[in-house]
């Protein structure tokens, strides 16, 4: 492999490489022609075309993408099915609409309303859960509790 080191780029270097290139032939040929190695000739020609000597001619455009279209994986007859409705439970008519800090230890903690909005961002029941507190593991009213166990 030749050494590049302490070698000056000639004129007539960047004359055969500037022809070389521009008839197409490979930067492994062009470096075999000046007697260097292929990288040095990367490099110069990087440097002579940065300095504008060296054009590069535009590419054509390549052939446009023929799509396939993949057949879905289901078929149905009737069409996708409409989203499922957001049931929204109705409030008891003892909801009050507290906050987290002015629920007491036996209120209900079921979350009726939020709002990022606001502060407090969750409102909630309040209505009283004395009758279902089961030693403090259970948090919701009479109502809510029968509205959580039907699902």
């Amino acid at each position: 492999m030749p050494s590049n080191l302490d070698n000056r780029w000639t004129a007539t270097e960047d004359d055969i490489i500037m022809h070389e290139h521009n008839t197409g032939a490979t930067t492994q040929q062009i470096a075999g022609l000046v007697g260097r190695t292929r990288n040095a000739v990367c490099g110069r020609i990087w440097r002579l075309r940065n300095r504008g000597l060296i054009v590069e001619k535009p590419l054509p455009p390549p052939p446009p993408k023929k799509r396939v279209r993949k057949p879905p994986r289901y078929r149905n007859a009737a069409g996708p099915r409409p989203p499922a409705p957001i049931v929204v439970p109705p409030l008891p008519p003892n909801a009050i609409g507290r906050n987290l800090l002015e629920l007491g230890s036996t209120d209900c903690r079921f979350i009726i309303d939020s709002d990022d909005r606001r502060a407090p961002t969750h409102l909630y029941c309040g209505a009283d859960a004395s009758a279902f507190a089961d030693g403090g593991e259970n948090c919701y009213c009479a109502y809510h509790q029968t509205r959580l166990r039907a699902r």
